[in-house]
């Protein structure tokens, strides 16, 4: 009779566990699907890319460790690839997940932002009201309504947990970099002995030094040509990053008053004459391929919109006729937009800059207006208010 009793019991357990079991595969599985489809083109690219690099590393030294069953020399060669691969393949999913974890916030952004528009309307008004009233008080109380969140946690113990694990795993990867570097250079016969483990290794260590030189190389992309890394940014979708102002709808840019720029005609017949050769000499360093394409980019509005007809501006003195986004002076006929706070940058240069940030590039003030950019240090202060309530919040879940 237990036996009758029992038998039938554990069968419902097993199948039970198998249950939830394939519940939670196919949970994960939505959540991947889910979460790759709300994920930028960019961090599809970038994934893509990790995952076809860490899926060459993975075959490489598995190939190379059985190729080179026989080989040995003066240095554990071996034992670094072995390591290696398995720090490769333990740190892919905390790489791929902190790509999903920071689609959530950039969908969170995304939802502030749409915030943002809907209490446009509230800031009219209680810009309206202060002119009226001058009384401080009830906006205060007005604004503290408007800004009322309830405060949750956004991470839990299994977040913090991974996040010091990808920390400590990211740390370890520096160590073993430069272990790797030691065993090369300190190599005696390894060249002769093993040389498919010695340049397994040398192709690691290089690949190394091309993801520390890569920050380098886009910073310096970033100073040296920055209209068309906007212009790449925005078609990239990357316009959610961390520490960036969430850029202007096509309406708002396009109440900018343009103008169309006139050189100054207070410069004596010597200056006109040296400035053209001077002008004739830029022109001849500059028939570059990169030359004509930033030329062209800089005067695409101007070949377009020729037939327009836009107020003429001068600008005195002709030292600050340049536009500071692109680091370019200003030419005859050229569409120059002046923004409310004073500032003046080329047409086409300030419309990619305002589509990812709002701010003025110099003074850092809403384009759309003084209301506006009280507005956004109101919201700022909600911001950092509510960070550091989730900060507490983190620490208080750690401690438990």
């Amino acid at each position: 009779m237990e036996n009758s009793t029992t038998g039938p019991s554990r069968d419902n357990a097993d199948n039970s566990s198998i249950s939830s079991t394939r519940i939670v595969r196919v949970h994960w599985l939505k959540f991947l699907y889910h979460s790759w489809k709300r994920i930028s083109i960019f961090s599809k690219l970038v994934i893509t890319c990790y995952i076809v690099l860490v899926l060459a590393q993975v075959v490489t030294a598995i190939t190379i460790l059985i190729t080179s069953a026989g080989e040995s020399c003066d240095q554990p060669l071996r034992t670094f690839v072995i390591v290696y691969l398995v720090r490769v393949i333990v740190s892919c999913p905390f790489s791929i997940g902190g790509h999903f974890q920071r689609e959530q916030r950039r969908m969170m952004i995304s939802r502030r932002r749409e915030r943002d528009r809907i209490r446009e309307e509230q800031v009219r008004l209680r810009r309206a009201r202060r002119r009226q009233s001058g009384v401080t008080a009830n906006l205060e109380s007005s604004s503290a309504s408007i800004h009322s969140t309830i405060v949750q946690p956004q991470s839990s113990w299994v977040t913090a947990s991974g996040e010091k694990l990808r920390s400590i795993i990211d740390l370890f990867a520096i160590l073993w970099f430069i272990v790797g570097n030691y065993l090369l250079f300190t190599s005696n016969n390894c060249a002769i002995e093993a040389p498919q483990l010695y340049y397994t290794t040398l192709a690691f260590i290089l690949m190394g030094y091309f993801i520390l030189i890569l920050p380098l190389i886009l910073c310096t992309s970033a100073i040296l040509c920055l209209p068309c890394v906007l212009t790449v940014m925005r078609a990239l979708n990357m316009t959610e990053i961390s520490g960036m102002n969430q850029g202007a709808r096509a309406d708002e840019i396009s109440k900018i008053p343009v103008f169309r720029y006139r050189a100054t005609v207070s410069q004596t017949g010597e200056q006109q004459q040296q400035q053209q050769n001077e002008d004739v000499v830029i022109s001849k360093k500059s028939n570059g391929f990169f030359a004509k394409l930033l030329k062209g980019y800089r005067h695409h509005d101007v070949s377009e919109l020729e037939g327009g007809s836009y107020e003429e501006m001068r600008i005195t003195p002709s030292e600050d006729a340049m536009c500071c986004i692109c680091l370019s002076e200003y030419e005859d006929n050229d569409l120059v937009c002046k923004l409310w706070c004073g500032h003046h940058y080329h047409r086409s240069c300030v419309t990619d800059w305002f589509r990812l940030n709002k701010k003025c590039p110099l003074c850092k003030q809403d384009f759309r207006g003084k209301e506006y950019d009280e507005f956004s240090e109101d919201e700022e202060e909600e911001s950092s208010s509510r960070h550091g309530n989730e900060f507490q919040m983190d620490q208080i879940n750690a401690t438990r």
